[in-house]
């Protein structure tokens, strides 16, 4: 794919995700630019996926940019209303990032849902189905970063036990998987994720 088809494919999506991150125009601008001139500069032909890998490198540059921009300000910034953002969704984003790896997660999880605690399937969906950062999921589920790191090396050890004891009963597993299933499989095609934080947050809530 040429410079110019690159753009032009996918120049409006990267806006959007930028622009739903920071809120501004054109810091937006900046971040997506940013983005093609570091993609033109490196030898892409080995990248399979040219949109997840755009799409995840426009996010982690806007997330950066917001950090240093709210680090050097205490005000709320002004957020500017465009037709484009109100009908995107930065949860969109995500799901395309997490295209090549919905598959794997999920027959991951439907085969070992009972393996994992609540707190344990929840940082795991997110970190390895979703690329969230450790510190997105300790803000989500309210727990210290290093304990979600924690939680993930717990998740990836008992799912790597062919005979590991379970962690929840049979009843939960069959009350919680349909659920989870449906909102699982909305995050990765729709990237409806909202739906699915809310309902890992509520199974660790009611675990407490």
């Amino acid at each position: 794919m040429s410079q110019t088809e690159c753009v032009s494919q996918y120049q409006a999506l990267l806006y959007r995700v930028a622009y739903n991150i920071l809120g501004n125009r054109c810091d937006a601008e900046d971040a997506v630019q940013d983005v093609f001139a570091n993609w033109f500069r490196i030898e892409n032909t080995s990248v399979r996926n040219a949109k997840a890998y755009l799409l995840r490198a426009v996010r982690n540059t806007s997330l950066n940019l917001k950090r240093k921009t709210d680090a050097l300000t205490s005000s709320d910034r002004e957020i500017e209303e465009t037709p484009e953002t109100t009908i995107y969704d930065k949860a969109q984003g995500w799901a395309f990032m997490a295209e090549e790896k919905a598959e794997e997660i999920r027959e991951a999880v439907m085969m070992m849902y009972g393996k994992l605690s609540a707190p344990e399937r929840g940082v795991y969906v997110l970190r390895e189905g979703f690329d969230f950062d450790y510190s997105e999921i300790a803000e989500i589920f309210e727990k210290k970063r290093d304990h979600c790191r924690q939680l993930l090396l717990r998740a990836k050890k008992r799912l790597s036990l062919p005979q590991a004891s379970k962690a929840s009963s049979d009843s939960d597993n069959d009350n919680g998987l349909g659920s989870f299933m449906q909102r699982f499989n909305k995050a990765c095609q729709k990237g409806e994720m909202s739906s699915l934080i809310g309902f890992l947050q509520s199974e660790i809530s009611a675990k407490e």
